[in-house]
């Protein structure tokens, strides 16, 4: 094969790699904002799959655009280690209180790219942290 038709090829995949990304973001960008339209999606959260949309069609990593995790928000495991129970126990309880589908003000999504696979990490409030503690209190 010539260089030509080798460069003419390797131009055509690129494209067609583009194309593949772009449709898997305008497909995520498409459901996010229809959960944000229905109320079930806050606007940070709309924000984080609108970055991870981006990152998608880019191809590299944009975190800074997403800022830190704000102070006093922390992961289960994080919690998991103040609170002497394993991050799974803490899951089960986040899933028992109902914390993920509860108001934005107590969980949060960061949507991240790993290994070519769309992660949704939830990071969760002091108040979030507080109800979880009396959880495992029994208060």
């Amino acid at each position: 094969m010539s260089a030509d038709l080798e460069a003419f090829w390797k131009a055509q995949m690129d494209q067609w790699a583009f194309d593949q990304r772009w449709k898997r973001a305008e497909a995520l960008r498409a459901a996010a904002r229809a959960k944000h339209a229905a109320g079930e999606l806050d606007a940070a959260s709309l924000a984080e799959w609108e970055i991870h949309a981006a990152e998608l069609v880019l191809g590299y990593d944009l975190a800074d655009l997403r800022g830190p995790i704000p102070d006093g928000w922390s992961t289960p495991t994080q919690i998991g280690h103040r609170l002497g129970v394993s991050a799974h126990r803490v899951g089960m309880a986040i899933s028992e209180l109902g914390l993920r589908k509860a108001d934005p003000r107590l969980a949060r999504r960061r949507v991240f790219e790993r290994n070519g696979r769309s992660l949704v990490a939830w990071v969760y409030s002091a108040e979030s942290e507080r109800l979880l503690r009396d959880h495992f209190t029994g208060r």
